[in-house]
């Protein structure tokens, strides 16, 4: 476990309750299990989408996750990996990602609203 949240990302009044965990090993790839609260009467879980191969967003994406939240959005940012690049020095800069949070149909979902390189 990396860090535990409590904040209302969706600024509906109902607190949400994050925990972000990180993988031993070499990539330490994150993940945030979260749960949502429906109207104080019961807890939903927050889905957070799995990184999908030829998403443009994880271009370069070889773990090494950091998450943050910030003005009512969770920002997950980790380093960006050239092909040549070796597991312990990244060239290609930083990415961010933004999640807002939005009702499904079963469960919460963390949804990405903005995505940014910074080199």
């Amino acid at each position: 476990i990396k860090g535990v949240y409590v904040t209302d990302l969706d600024d509906n009044g109902f607190d949400e309750f994050y925990i972000v965990t990180i993988s031993s090993g070499s990539g330490s790839y994150g993940n945030v299990i979260g749960f949502a609260s429906n109207n104080d009467k019961s807890l939903s879980m927050i889905h957070l989408p799995e990184v999908e191969e030829g998403d443009e967003r994880f271009s370069g994406y070889m773990g090494h996750d950091h998450f943050q939240i910030s003005e009512n959005v969770l920002i997950r940012s980790f380093p960006i990996y050239l092909p040549s690049d070796n597991n312990n020095k990244p060239t290609g800069g930083r990415h961010e990602l933004t999640y807002g949070l939005f009702p499904g149909e079963a469960s919460w979902q963390l949804k990405i609203v903005d995505s940014a390189t910074i080199r």
